[in-house]
């Protein structure tokens, strides 16, 4: 069952948090849809009204609630109650409740939902867009405004950045590093969102805002402070790795290029060894049958929801070499594709005798991996490389894994210059957009000079290899 964690900060709120406590506590999550257990991390930021007192009787006297407890020394800033309350959470999901009674509580369920779904990784409740109390101008205008100036530098359509009613799904807010300790917190952990180009959701809810005379406590000076936040982070990278194969993934021409290196080996049931963002998947949709499988299960949930009504295109999360090889073999692959997967894998023999017993006799391994082991630097540490492979090295693992070599050869002979000069004489560990965009528009230029060399040139940025199980085996 999945849990949700609701971390509560709390400061100087003693008038309001016994009643916010109860309905976060009376809420039916079933009406989710799903079952859904709850845990709730109260975090006091240093209260001198009484709240803090408050909190320390709860917490020695639980009453069987599912309560955690955390207190700050001195105030620190919402912000910072929230990465404290992320250091105790230990569900699945993890969302923000003010200890006001602005936001309500009974609207969780539907908030949960597209996660639980496997729709979302975040889902954000909009203010504007549900009913409201109709509160202050400058507030609302300063909403808007950095809104406005969230959605151009991220290319979102958000309504409401600011909302304290966001839904993470744990270890993706757990991943950002959040740094901001006071009200930043919003735009840093939206900036971090969408540079993670995670799934977002934005339903409406009902606000019930506060004055100053009433307790509210951001301010002008916040709203300042949100705009350098937004601005800050604009490029910002969460995992150099991730983002270079966004980066890789959005090369149409780089990736076509290898797709036609690999067509005339493709049969018509493809099982795909790691689709990543499924930028190959695309090409393959042609085939009979195609089959991808991935560890991460984002991918497989964003690629299952992208090719829905595709029958004959499917996905499942799972780790190499640990596979249900005989369930895979029911669907009697013709065609194993792994495009840059197999240096990611410790086991890559073992990995490569799953393929071989997976496969139809007479089926075919297509195998397409980083070159030349004097170039492994930085670059390749931030991809999860555990390895670049000689030709001769790639040849010898899949024989010994019973294939009979069909084709071998290197490719890309000006990436290797590319890759040389940016990680091991730049040491960078990202590779730069620009550069990337420059590559790209030459592909055909690089195609023609490789045609020029004939089909073995003597070196080049990877290897690929073609491996047939026999058809009659021994």
């Amino acid at each position: 069952m999945p849990k949700l964690s609701i971390i509560i900060p709390v400061y100087n709120e003693i008038a309001t948090l016994d009643t916010i406590l109860d309905r976060v506590l009376a809420v039916d999550l079933s009406e989710s849809g799903h079952g859904v257990e709850r845990e709730i991390v109260l975090v006091d930021d240093c209260s001198r009204d009484g709240s803090r007192a408050k909190l320390e009787q709860m917490r020695d006297h639980p009453d069987g609630r599912p309560l955690v407890f955390a207190f700050h020394e001195r105030n620190q800033g919402k912000g910072a109650a929230i990465r404290t309350g992320l250091d105790h959470v230990s569900g699945d999901m993890v969302m923000i409740q003010d200890a006001d009674l602005e936001y309500s509580p009974e609207e969780i369920p539907k908030l949960i939902k597209p996660i639980l779904d496997g729709l979302a990784d975040v889902v954000y409740g909009s203010r504007f867009t549900g009913k409201r109390r109709v509160f202050m101008f400058s507030h609302h205008v300063g909403n808007k405004l950095l809104t406005f100036i969230t959605n151009v530098l991220y290319g979102a359509n958000l309504t409401d950045m600011e909302t304290c009613y966001k839904v993470f799904r744990t270890k993706h807010i757990r991943s950002f590093g959040l740094q901001s300790s006071r009200f930043n917190i919003e735009p840093e952990i939206t900036a971090k969102v969408f540079r993670s180009r995670l799934r977002v959701y934005e339903l409406p809810i009902s606000y019930d805002g506060r004055s100053f005379e009433e307790g509210k406590k951001i301010t002008w000076r916040d709203g300042f402070s949100a705009l350098w936040t937004l601005m800050r982070y604009r490029f910002w990278v969460n995992r150099t790795g991730e983002e270079t194969l966004h980066r890789i993934s959005k090369m149409r021409r780089f990736n076509k290029w290898i797709y036609d290196t690999i067509l005339p080996h493709l049969g018509m049931r493809v099982l795909e060894a790691g689709c990543g963002t499924g930028s190959f998947t695309d090409f393959l949709r042609g085939r009979e049958l195609v089959h991808a499988i991935d560890p991460d299960e984002v991918y497989i949930e964003t690629l299952t929801e992208n090719h829905r009504g595709v029958g004959h295109v499917t996905f499942e999360q799972a780790s190499l070499p640990h596979v249900d090889v005989e369930a895979l073999r029911e669907k009697r692959f013709d065609t194993v594709v792994c495009l840059n997967v197999l240096e990611h894998i410790r086991e890559d023999e073992e990995t490569l005798r799953v393929f071989h017993d997976l496969l139809v006799p007479g089926g075919r391994a297509i195998i397409y991996v980083p070159a030349h082991p004097f170039l492994f630097c930085g670059l390749d540490e931030a991809l999860e490389h555990h390895r670049r492979y000689t030709r001769d090295e790639l040849e010898r693992k899949m024989r010994e894994a019973g294939f009979e070599i069909l084709e071998s050869r290197h490719q890309n002979v000006f990436g290797t210059i590319g890759w040389f000069i940016n990680g091991k004489i730049l040491r960078r560990r990202l590779l730069p957009s620009r550069q990337l965009s420059v590559y790209e528009s030459l592909v055909p230029v690089f195609r023609g000079f490789e045609r020029m060399m004939g089909r073995r040139p003597p070196f080049g940025l990877s290897v690929f290899a073609v491996g047939q199980r026999p058809k009659t085996d021994a």
